[in-house]
């Protein structure tokens, strides 16, 4: 269905808990978008978008009691600038996030995307590349307020072009590594534990030096998981 018809079954559907749904971009479409009153059941949203324009959705919803968006299969570039309006919100308070970012955004944007859900327990991104990772891990020991009750973080990176492999993902691990210890040691009333990081299935360029690096980082891994943190990587 295209953006139209979504917004008006939301209409008409004001006791909707959760919605799992496609949106298909159709042309050119005229037909103004309805405006939909405050869906205060709903808790879970999960959208696969293939068209910018379809953003345009977020513009004419509110939805207080959302807790898990998921945007994992949005087809498009420019989803971090599109989306930081919808998460600015007040009324958007939401627990889990997944999104799939298969772009290079601006660290700032992306960074400004986050801090506007200091609600988050758990955030998950695909296919960003390692320098948001990176700025990610390296903000969360920073001891600033940032994200304070991350408790679960899952990436699935996106590794190009193949230098990254030897340049870049050694200073990720060095920076999960850092991330992990320090929101353990900070861990209070404030700041919650990072229980679970999940870091596998990534994509772009692979080589045997990648295998070599995450086997040298194996014993940085049993430390952290014998702080109680159930972390995966490779």
């Amino acid at each position: 269905m295209d953006s139209h018809d979504f917004l008006t079954i939301l209409k008409h559907t004001p006791n909707l808990v959760e919605c799992d749904t496609a949106l298909f971009h159709y042309g050119h479409n005229t037909r103004p978008l309805p405006d939909v009153p405050p869906l205060t059941s709903l808790t879970s949203l999960a959208l696969q978008m293939s068209d910018e324009e379809d953003m345009d959705t977020f513009s004419h919803i509110t939805l207080p009691a959302l807790q898990i968006l998921d945007l994992s299969r949005v087809l498009f570039s420019g989803l971090v600038e599109r989306l930081r309006p919808f998460l600015s919100n007040p009324d958007c308070r939401i627990r889990e996030l997944i999104i799939r970012i298969n772009e290079r955004p601006e660290v700032e944007d992306f960074m400004q995307l986050l801090e506007a859900q200091p609600s988050l327990e758990k955030f998950d991104f695909r296919e960003g590349y390692l320098g948001l990772l990176i700025a990610l891990c390296r903000r969360l020991c920073d001891g600033s307020a940032f994200l304070p009750r991350l408790s679960c973080l899952c990436a699935s990176p996106c590794i190009y072009p193949v230098s990254e492999i030897t340049e870049v993902f050694p200073v990720m691990l060095d920076a999960l590594d850092d991330a992990l210890h320090a929101r353990n040691m900070l861990s209070s009333d404030c700041f919650v534990k990072i229980q679970k990081c999940v870091i596998k299935d990534w994509t772009g360029s692979r080589t045997d030096d990648l295998d070599t690096i995450v086997e040298r980082f194996r014993p940085r891994q049993r430390e952290l998981i014998a702080l109680g943190i159930d972390l995966v990587v490779g």
